[in-house]
């Protein structure tokens, strides 16, 4: 398993703008991408022009998929223009609380 941690600072006021494709996005990697196990998107309370994104994947090679994958290319391409700042770190997830 793989698991990352995007942060993703929003140009001001673009939350609400931004919102759907990111959740078009993760909607989508849960759906068609059999090794995207976990997609949540999380906006700060306190910012919203901020958020976290924490995805699991089952390997290095599900997580290269995801990247290939229209919906994922589609985020890229028609977000790009509201985001300010973006950082990706990588880890080796442990432990996962069941559903």
């Amino acid at each position: 398993m793989i698991a990352i941690l995007v942060k993703v600072k929003l140009k001001p006021g673009k939350s609400e703008e931004f919102i759907p494709y990111i959740l078009a996005d993760a909607r989508d990697s849960l759906r068609y991408e059999p090794g995207c196990k976990v997609f949540q998107v999380l906006q700060n309370q306190e910012n919203p022009d901020s958020f976290v994104f924490y995805e699991v994947y089952t390997d290095d090679s599900a997580l290269d998929y995801h990247r290939k994958q229209p919906h994922y290319l589609k985020f890229e391409k028609e977000a790009k223009h509201l985001i300010e700042n973006l950082t990706i770190s990588t880890y080796n997830p442990y432990l996962s609380c069941p559903n």
